[in-house]
Parts: structure tokens; C-alpha cells; sequence
């Protein structure tokens, strides 16, 4: 979310000079990452970008950042970049951010505004009279169970938990007599309500897998992004036998073995669930990306190993606008044509590689599956690859594992080739890879690309 501070004219003075600055954080876990909800990895990551000062004689740009407001214990001068990644941040840690510029003369100016990450969210939860299963899709700031039921009176009557194979209430009337104090993200919770009201919850993603034990779990789906049951539950595959949910007084069901003939789909943010698992598990929700496709040709690639690789399914929401597609390896060129199925030389999609997508309208593709670590083969020439990472890197640091051994990098964005010379870092238009991007490299011998 764009931040913006208003801030004087620079001045030939030894005053601190002043700009006009606005700083902006990416979220980069999915998505444009535009998706919400999903896991993130042990550090945490994001990219600041803000916009480019307006004085002529701005040479570079400091990045301060902390973990109190207004105290920014670390700083980096990025040099005359107007966006930059971190991606050493302690997960479930919250930081602050603020930009300056700086002249040839040593002047800098003021603070931009301070942008704090992760920022929160909130989610409104409907409640219908009666009993509703529910769940907390984000971790509260506050989880107390009187702080968040609050504005729910005088409609709540009780809030049942099961954790253990036992019962655990809130009663708002007799709070003292409670043994259920605290609401958190992962279990599923049953509101007896008197009459229909809204809660809001507001707080971070939160990345906690959910442990199960054998027979009946009562959870919460930890996610901001519906998905379909199957998809969500991949990494409990024949771990479990059904799935419940509850809704306007209605009970529905999943069944792994009759997919075709189960009510319940979609697994969705803020409601709670069922699970009878067969055996001692642990359930991780897939990574979920979105990459916005424009008109025309896009250099894209998949961060992520989707849990269906095949090219019709991945591309089956774009189809409407969708061309053709494109891979290159080993000298050769593979397309997929969605009209022409028959002539069809490329029929899967994997991370590691790059593809043109061949657009005649703007769409956006999502992509479930899990990270990947999976190194990258390169032979001398020209090589089509993807980005095979969810976190933003500058150019040099994630090509550090085959440095000298590449001449040229080349991306290709908005209608625009931009390139990368590692001879001339300073000179080049391409600065930093990014999540759900491809690019050409252009090797000098066979090598192994491992991300760092």
C-alpha cells in the first residue's frame, strides 16, 4: 500500500535536505503476489519500492529499518535503486521501514513516512443465529477471548473448542467460570449465537502448520485464499478419511475416495472443519501465487511446483485469452496452442523454466504447489529459465552460485527488454529477479544454477 510524505524543497545548505518521497512495501509470498494467507518461509521477505525523487542531483537512496517505530537499527545504502529486497526478517517478527535520499554534495533529506510490516489484516466473519463452525484465518493481534467476542454481545451465547478428545467453553455471562480464554488460528471454533451479528479479527498471516492426531480434529483454515478441498489438503494426502463442515444450519462433507459425489468443495477463510485424519500428521497448506498476465507477450515462470502440472489445467483460467505458449530447450522451441491440442509439443509446466505466454487480453493465472529447491541446468548459450524462488534477490546475490560463468541476463516486462552485465552492474536496467518471472541467461559453459 502506497505511502506518501510531503517534504520541502532541497536547500544549498548544511540543513538536511528535503524531498518528496513515497514508500511502498510488496508483499511477495504468492503472489504479484497478490494472494493472501499462504505459508511463508522461515525469513521472512518483501520488497520496498518507492518512487523516484524529483531533484536533479539525487545520486542514491538509505534504507533504514528496525524493529521499533522510529528506531531503525539497520541501514543499507541501495544507490540509486528505487526498489530493493530484504529477505533476512525473523519470521512473526514485525519492522519498521523508512527511506532517504542523498545528493552528490552529502545532503540528505527527511524520513519518508514509516511503513510497518507485516501489515495487518482484518476479516469480517458473518454469524447467523444459531450454531456456527468458524475459524480465525489470521493470527489476532489480541486473542483473548473477551477482546474478541466483544462486539459480538448480546448476541453470543457460548464458544465451544475441541482439543484432546475435550470440551472446552467462553461464557461472556460468566467469563470467570470460562476454560476456553484465548482464540487462536488452526482450530475450529463453534459460536452459539442469539440472534445474527459480525466479528472482525484483525492480525498477520500466519505460516503454523496444524498437527493431527488419529479420529477427530476440530481445525482452522489458516488461509485468506478459498481452495479446493483436495488442494488445500494435498499434504495430508491419504492421511485422512473425511472432511466436515457446517453452514447455515447445514452439514456437509468430503470424501478423498468419492470426490465427484462430495457436497463440500472449497475449503474457505474463516470457517472451521472436521477432520478425521487416519494417523498422527501434519497438515501444510500449499503455496499460492498469482501472476498477472498482460496483452501481448509475458516472460513468466513458476516459483512454486504445482500440485498439477499439466499445461491445459494450469492454463485453463486464462483460456479465454490465451494464444499460445512457449518453452526453449536445448535448441529447440515448444508451444502449446489451446486450439490446436493435436500439434501440441509442450504438455506440462515445472518450475526452472521459463515460458512466453502469448496473450490477446490482460488475465491472471494462480498457481498452487509447494517451494522448490530444485536446481537449474544450464548449457552454454542461451538457456530460457525461471526464477525458482519466492523471494526477491538483486541479480548478483542470486547468481552468486555461477558467478563467471555467464555473460548476459535479459528480462523481459511490459513490452521492454531489460538486461543485466555483470561487468557493468551499475550501467544495467536489470537490477533484481523476481517471483513468477522468467529471463534468459546466456552461459559460458555447462554449469548448475542453485539459488542461494
Amino acid at each position: 500500500m502506497p505511502l506518501s510524505g510531503i517534504f520541502g524543497k532541497m536547500r544549498p545548505i548544511s540543513k538536511p535536505a528535503r524531498f518528496l518521497l513515497s514508500l511502498s512495501l510488496i508483499f511477495l509470498f504468492s503472489m504479484s503476489y497478490s494472494s493472501l494467507g499462504v505459508p511463508t518461509i522461515d525469513a521472512a521477505s518483501v520488497t520496498l519500492a518507492w518512487d523516484p525523487n524529483s531533484e536533479p542531483d539525487v545520486v542514491g537512496y538509505r534504507l533504514y529499518y528496525g524493529k521499533a517505530m522510529g528506531n531503525h537499527e539497520f541501514m543499507i545504502d541501495v544507490g540509486n535503486q528505487t526498489t530493493w529486497p530484504i529477505s533476512d526478517l525473523e519470521d512473526g517478527e514485525t519492522y519498521y521501514f523508512a527511506v532517504t535520499a542523498y545528493n552528490a554534495n552529502g545532503l540528505s533529506s527527511g524520513f519518508s513516512n514509516e511503513l510497518r510490516y507485516p501489515e495487518p489484516f482484518s476479516m469480517t466473519i458473518s454469524l447467523s443465529a444459531g450454531l456456527n463452525l468458524i475459524s480465525l484465518p489470521l493470527e489476532p493481534i489480541n486473542r483473548d477471548a473477551a477482546a474478541l467476542t466483544e462486539r459480538l454481545s448480546p448476541c453470543l451465547r457460548h464458544v465451544f473448542a475441541y482439543a484432546n478428545d475435550a470440551w472446552v467453553s467462553y461464557d461472556p455471562a460468566q467469563p470467570g467460570q470460562s476454560t476456553l480464554n484465548t482464540l487462536e488460528p488452526g482450530k475450529g471454533y463453534w459460536f452459539d449465537m442469539a440472534c445474527p451479528a459480525e466479528m472482525t479479527v484483525v492480525g498477520n498471516r500466519t505460516t503454523n502448520s496444524i498437527s493431527l492426531i488419529p479420529g477427530l480434529n476440530l481445525v482452522g483454515y489458516s488461509s485468506l485464499i478459498p481452495l479446493a478441498v483436495s488442494e488445500a489438503l494435498s499434504s495430508i494426502a491419504n492421511k485422512y478419511n473425511f472432511v466436515w463442515g457446517y453452514k447455515d444450519s447445514e452439514w456437509t462433507y468430503y470424501d478423498p475416495s468419492d470426490q465427484a459425489g462430495s457436497p463440500l468443495r472449497v475449503l474457505t477463510p474463516g470457517s472451521g472443519y472436521w477432520i478425521e485424519a487416519t494417523e498422527e500428521t501434519t497438515w501444510t497448506l500449499p503455496w499460492v501465487m498469482t501472476i498477472p498476465l498482460s496483452a501481448g507477450l509475458n516472460l513468466i515462470s513458476l516459483p512454486v511446483e504445482p500440485l498439477n502440472p499439466e499445461i491445459g489445467a494450469l492454463t485453463g483460467q486464462v483460456s479465454s485469452c490465451l494464444r499460445q505458449v512457449f518453452a526453449y530447450e536445448n535448441g529447440t522451441w515448444l508451444s502449446y496452442d489451446p486450439l490446436r491440442l493435436e500439434q501440441r509439443t509442450l504438455t506440462t509446466m515445472e518450475p526452472g523454466k521459463g515460458y512466453w505466454f502469448d496473450m490477446a487480453c490482460p488475465a491472471e493465472m494462480t498457481v498452487v504447489g509447494n517451494r522448490t529447491t530444485k536446481p537449474i541446468s544450464l548449457v552454454p548459450g542461451l538457456n530460457l529459465v525461471g526464477y525458482s524462488s519466492l523471494t526477491p534477490l538483486p541479480v548478483s546475490e542470486a547468481l552468486l552460485p555461477i558467478a563467471n560463468k555467464y555473460s548476459l541476463v535479459w528480462g523481459y516486462k511490459g513490452d521492454e527488454w531489460t538486461y543485466y552485465d555483470p561487468s557493468d552492474q551499475v550501467g544495467s536496467t536489470l537490477q533484481v529477479l523476481t517471483p513468477g518471472s522468467g529471463y534468459w541467461i546466456e552461459a559460458l559453459e555447462e554449469t548448475t544454477w542453485l539459488l542461494p
